[in-house]
């Protein structure tokens, strides 16, 4: 008989395995969107890539990530507020595990650029 506290744990590996299935730029979304945590501005994470080549042009690639990211119900727009989110705050929490250590460190510091 599973126990209450098998559960948790089956639901992170089923995250898991959904962002093991995400286009790898959709990925490297996600994953600094977790590092923004619940409720950020577009433009904050558009800062985040400007000098990557995810953020070259128009922001396009960023666009059609978010946009494939709310089809696929792992980000949605909060209407109230004009800020992305996670539909599940637990898939946040997977994908910041999927974070090398110092890409995160790298993420933590651009973030902070781009708030000051």
């Amino acid at each position: 008989a599973r126990k209450l506290t098998d559960f948790p744990n089956e639901v992170g590996e089923a995250i898991l395995a959904r962002l093991d299935n995400l286009h790898p730029v959709d990925l490297e979304v996600v994953k600094v969107a977790s590092v923004l945590s619940s409720g950020f501005d577009v433009d904050l994470l558009r800062d985040v890539f400007k000098d990557t080549p995810l953020g070259e042009g128009d922001g396009a690639i960023i666009a059609e990530a978010l946009d494939s990211l709310e089809e696929q119900e792992i980000l949605f727009m909060n209407k109230s507020n004009g800020k992305l989110t996670f539909k599940q705050s637990q898939c946040s929490e997977e994908a910041y595990k999927l974070i090398p250590l110092d890409a995160c460190r790298v993420y933590h510091r651009t973030i902070a650029a781009a708030l000051e």
